[in-house]
């Protein structure tokens, strides 16, 4: 009877150290994932080195960010729609999405296709402002070519008496 005892409490000892073990191991491997998941969240690359290949991508009204994700990772310009949610719903433009047409490329990381997708379009008065300024504008103020002020700097650095060619031209005018 004491054997059995003996038996039972081993194996029961045995079995209890392999239900910690896999829970462990169960552990780490959550933690690791869960590590590379944060990670790809900030460092994701994008699919394809430059140049990539344009892929057209229509966003209508109703989709959100999580459609908008499985969508982009159809057309292969993501590798993961739920990290493309987590990236739009960590980044500044959470919720900004506007519908429309719009041509992304693969070589593209998720904050630069955000940043297309969500585009702010230009008011009418900034484009007006730009449409009626003339280049004659600000015309009367006068500056120095910036070659010219290397020149007069390089002098004075020297110590040398030459005469800048700004001043030699004033003298002879003078003269």
């Amino acid at each position: 009877m004491k054997a059995r005892q003996l038996t039972f409490s081993f194996f029961g000892t045995i079995f209890r150290i392999a239900i910690v073990a896999l829970l462990v191991l169960f552990i780490v491997r959550i933690g690791e994932k869960a590590y590379d998941f944060g990670y790809r969240v900030f460092a994701e690359e994008s699919m394809e080195p430059a140049p990539g290949r344009d892929i057209e991508v229509v966003i209508t009204q109703d989709k959100g960010a999580y459609d908008i994700g499985k969508m982009l990772e159809e057309k292969g310009l993501i590798r993961d729609a739920k990290l493309f949610y987590v990236q739009e719903k960590l980044s500044s433009y959470k919720g900004k999405t506007k519908p429309g047409n719009y041509t992304l490329n693969t070589s593209m990381q998720a904050e630069e296709m955000l940043k297309t997708i969500s585009a702010i379009e230009v008011s009418e008065e900034a484009s007006t402002t730009e449409e009626t300024e003339t280049p004659d504008e600000g015309a009367g103020d006068v500056t120095q070519n910036p070659v010219e002020e290397e020149a007069g700097t390089e002098e004075s650095v020297e110590g040398g008496t030459e005469e800048s060619p700004e001043e030699s031209t004033e003298e002879d005018v003078q003269e």
